[in-house]
């Protein structure tokens, strides 16, 4: 038995490592291994509800053991709850490192080892934001890293770019690549009708400098001002933070000119349904990212055949081959992106062959149901 120790699992899903975990729990239970997940829905350290109530065990979207947390005072309750769990699990994955220190006593209530699950990139992020001062968020990962018993990475890229700042984890590092889930919804997408005539230019993520939010909004004022024929739309945010998300959204409009923020749309987070029928509309997915551990919403848009185009950091290179699943330009040239976005536009042809070639590459690299077992090896510590 392994126990995940998360944040927002799903339902609802408001991120990618809530859809990650979520969707790993989904491929644990679908291949009939046993698992648990603890997750902190909308967390805050000092979050307190007055209508907490002492959780429980429910019945999870799939069926899984699955502890909802909505306030830091159910902690010590949920302590005791977790640690009845039968059969005891033998590793806890711990998937926040802010969560470190209460999975780390769980883990020894049974003698578990644990698993620190590397989603984000802290030394590397604060670098790239010029940040040379400690942050909560990296402290904690630093305590993590040195006393987990395995490390594991979402990427090969990230486990890279995490030892160039943690060389000390190299013999206890692996990496545990993230899936998507195929379905016949999924491939019928692929093929869409709809997306054959759209000039829809899609991106799906949350809301910040190192996502290329800003980025994404240069790209998109260069696309608007040549083509009146196209349209941006925006789904993710920020959903636990409305007033940093609306903050964003404002400061992306006022810098179009007023005659074209309607074709620049917010369409919010949505849920998987919601976000195929989003792609099956689509004729390119515009990934800006600055930096990504693996860029799971990416990853999703090529199972969906929509034609990519990307910044050309390590995460999504290892994903894209230049002109043969995707297109890939550099992070400081939004006229290079946008010129990449007028390709993909105006040559459909080629454009739908990188993306059929890209959706059969994630079916290889990233179909959780041939993932889930190198995920029970690694965090059993096989």
């Amino acid at each position: 038995m392994l126990l995940h120790l998360t944040r927002d699992h799903p339902p609802p899903g408001i991120g990618g490592l809530s859809t990650a975990i979520g969707g790993l729990a989904r491929a644990f239970e679908e291949t009939g291994r046993p698992c648990a997940v603890v997750s902190f829905d909308a967390w805050r350290p000092s979050r307190r509800d007055p209508n907490a109530t002492t959780p429980e065990w429910i019945e999870g979207p799939w069926r899984e053991h699955l502890l909802r947390l909505t306030d830091v005072g159910q902690l010590e309750a949920a302590r005791d709850v977790a640690a009845s769990l039968e059969p005891a699990p033998n590793a806890v994955v711990i998937h926040d490192p802010l969560f470190w220190e209460w999975g780390e006593e769980l883990a020894r209530s049974w003698d578990a080892k644990t698993v620190a699950f590397v989603h984000v990139l802290h030394a590397a992020m604060n670098r790239l934001r010029e940040v040379d001062r400690p942050t909560l968020s990296l402290e904690a990962q630093l305590v993590a890293l040195k006393r987990a018993d395995r490390v594991l990475a979402p990427s090969r890229a990230a486990a890279d770019l995490l030892l160039v700042d943690h060389p000390e984890v190299v013999d206890k590092l692996g990496v545990a690549l993230l899936g998507v889930h195929d379905s016949a919804e999924a491939r019928a997408v692929v093929e869409s009708e709809t997306r054959a005539t759209s000039t829809t230019v899609l991106h799906v993520g949350r809301f910040g400098d190192v996502k290329g939010t800003d980025l994404l909004g240069e790209v998109a004022r260069r696309v608007l001002a040549a083509r009146e024929d196209v349209v941006f739309e925006v789904a993710g945010g920020l959903p636990e933070s409305g007033k940093r998300e609306r903050r964003w959204w404002r400061r992306l409009l006022e810098a179009f000119p007023e005659d074209q923020r309607d074709r620049f749309r917010f369409l919010g987070w949505l849920d998987e349904e919601e976000l195929r029928a989003t792609h099956a509309r689509a004729a390119c997915f515009l990934a800006p990212s600055r930096i990504e551990t693996l860029g799971l919403a990416l990853t999703e848009a090529r199972l969906l055949g929509t034609p990519v185009v990307t910044t050309d950091i390590p995460a999504f290179t290892q994903q894209v081959e230049h002109e043969v699943t995707g297109l890939i330009g550099s992070t400081g040239s939004p006229d290079g992106l946008a010129e990449l976005v007028f390709a993909t536009l105006d040559d459909r042809d080629a454009a739908m062959r990188r993306a059929r070639a890209a959706a059969e590459r994630v079916r290889r690299d990233h179909d959780w149901s041939r993932l889930v077992a190198v995920h029970e090896s690694l965090g059993r510590l096989g």
